[in-house]
């Protein structure tokens, strides 16, 4: 009669535990929902609901450590009052008191060990629950030889091999997950869950894409940039050369060669010889400061900064070289003066150093007048002068060309 009373009081005490906890579950699940309405009700903008969102979010993970850490308390309380239960209650009392300690005790095991997600907490884990083995089977053997309670002692039983099962597996955890860090070289950071370490990868491929794509899409920027300032400077010439009497202007011409064809920004042809002009715009809208020092070598200032540019010394010996064959071939009896010019459009750059250059470099204000009062060594006619344009107009790839004025 008495086991039977002990059965149905334990029964009786771990249903309303049950019903207890699940009746606090539905409470706080609910109390957490009707927070979560009423804030989107009150905050209803993006950002406000960005900031609460993450005021959640760091107040849940503060709850959830909390709670965990009272859980552990509480585990660990339970078991030293079971670990001195027979000390505690009386000889008639023991029986009972040391069931209801054990099944709160194999329920909150079994509970901190599902939900534990860190491995200290683990490792705690697996050290109470070596000592709660030998509790349940000291109270096993402890209870059948001085009360003779079957009952009592087979709860101790089971609680054994739960608790010892959950044991073993929070072992097994907290060896994997440690061999998981120290393969990941994140053994200072174990208390990161698998969640941030998934979050702080998706961050980092999102920062890559941004950073290509803000790459390539400068670099695209940039050189249409480039082009937009050569046409503008091409632009800009065209403009002078409208200013230019006496002279045939062809723009934007391109000549075939065997090894390479040559594109020319602009070609003026007159009595004193054929001008091939390379146009430059460098400096943007405020300008800058060309420097060619004694050596031949290009720097620009701008901004306050100094830095090395292209030489286009080469560009514009190619450019004289394709047009003396391409002339060569098409006027093999006339001598016709050919003469390079690189002329820089911007009107704010200024440049030093053009005597340190062995092609000639100036700004667009100087160029009619450079052109008009240019001497060669010898002259061609006006006849000539027309044959050529009629052989080089085929090649240009504008209509913006003109004739001499006369």
């Amino acid at each position: 009669m008495q086991d039977f009373n002990s059965i149905f009081f334990i029964i009786f005490f771990m249903a309303l535990l049950f019903v207890i906890v699940g009746f606090s579950f539905i409470w706080l699940k609910g109390l957490k929902i009707c927070s979560k309405t009423l804030k989107r009700i009150l905050f209803n903008g993006n950002e406000n609901n960005t900031v609460d969102n993450q005021d959640n979010n760091h107040t849940n993970e503060e709850n959830k450590t909390k709670g965990s850490i009272i859980n552990i308390i509480i585990l660990a309380g339970i078991g030293i009052v079971y670990y001195l239960s027979q000390y505690m209650f009386k000889y008639y009392i023991f029986p009972t008191a040391n069931v209801i300690l054990v099944v709160l005790l194999t329920i909150l095991f079994c509970y901190n060990s599902i939900f534990c997600k860190r491995q200290y907490r683990r490792l705690f884990l697996v050290v109470l629950g070596l000592a709660a083995v030998k509790l349940t089977i000291y109270y096993y053997d402890y209870i059948i030889l001085s009360y003779d309670f079957y009952t009592h002692a087979n709860i101790n039983l089971i609680a054994y091999y739960i608790i010892k099962v959950f044991t073993i597996i929070n072992l097994l955890l907290f060896i994997i997950r440690g061999v998981q860090l120290f393969l990941n070289k994140t053994i200072h950071k174990i208390d990161r869950n698998i969640d941030k370490y998934e979050s702080a990868w998706y961050k980092y491929i999102d920062n890559v894409m941004n950073y290509y794509k803000t790459k390539y899409t400068t670099s695209e920027k940039t050189e249409e940039m480039i082009k937009e300032s050569g046409r503008e400077g091409e632009a800009n010439v065209r403009y002078h050369l409208k200013w230019l009497d006496g002279y045939k202007v062809l723009n934007n011409v391109r000549l075939p060669n065997p090894i390479e064809s040559q594109e020319f920004d602009h070609i003026v042809i007159g009595e004193n010889g054929v001008f091939h002009l390379e146009t430059k715009n460098h400096g943007g809208k405020h300008g800058a400061k060309i420097l060619i020092n004694k050596e031949g070598d290009w720097s620009i200032i701008q901004n306050g900064y100094s830095k090395g540019m292209k030489n286009p010394l080469f560009q514009v010996r190619r450019h004289e070289r394709v047009l003396m064959e391409f002339l060569d071939k098409e006027f093999p009896q006339i001598n016709i003066p050919i003469k390079e010019i690189v002329v820089l459009s911007n009107e704010n750059t200024i440049i030093e150093g053009q005597e340190n250059s062995p092609i000639t470099v100036l700004k667009v204000e100087r160029l009619n007048d450079f052109i008009i009062n240019y001497k060669p060594n010898t002259t061609i006619d006006e006849k000539t002068i027309e044959l050529i344009y009629d052989k080089l107009i085929k090649y240009s790839r504008e209509e913006t060309n003109s004739r001499v004025t006369e």
